[in-house]
């Protein structure tokens, strides 16, 4: 209910994110908090950054999960990260977010089986120096992602491209 978290703990391996949750066997409601990296943000190459605000990862199926209310910024990943290296993650919903000046995308997503991002503000996201990230929303290439619905979000300044489906 509007909490504020910041963190500053610096990246040490692939689970450094500040919420992350792998395995679900029931449906994930994060609502109306406010995320924060005050770290290290350029850290080398284009995606060697692994902090995220939030990174929903699964290896099994995984179904229903509402994003909605969230601000995050700062991170040297992406405010919201959602993607499976296994099994697709269903019903994603993403709604009514800010998700800012972090380093690779405001939202990134992979891997999934019917996302919706409805309603949210990406701007300014990607690193001046690096002109191979900086999304306001995308699909990750490597994943094939299916049934996605992005409209009525605005995506402004960043340094890529405001909205990118690499996968679909």
């Amino acid at each position: 209910n509007g909490a504020k978290f910041i963190y500053d703990r610096e990246q040490s391996g692939a689970d450094n994110s500040l919420f992350n949750a792998k395995q679900r066997s029931t449906p994930l409601t994060i609502r109306d908090i406010e995320l924060e990296y005050i770290g290290t943000f350029d850290i080398g190459y284009s995606y060697a950054g692994a902090v995220c605000g939030i990174d929903v990862r699964a290896a099994s199926a995984f179904t229903g999960l509402l994003i909605e209310g969230v601000t995050a910024s700062g991170f040297n990943r992406s405010g919201v990260q959602i993607a499976s290296g296994g099994e697709y993650i269903n019903n994603v919903t993403i709604r009514g977010c800010y998700l800012h000046h972090n380093r690779v995308a405001g939202v990134w997503f992979g891997n999934v089986d019917g996302i919706d991002v409805t309603g949210n503000r990406a701007d300014y996201n990607g690193l001046e120096s690096d002109p191979l990230t900086g999304y306001g929303i995308s699909g990750i290439s490597e994943c094939k992602t299916k049934n996605i619905n992005i409209h009525h979000n605005t995506c402004n300044n960043n340094l890529r491209k405001g909205i990118d489906t690499h996968s679909g």
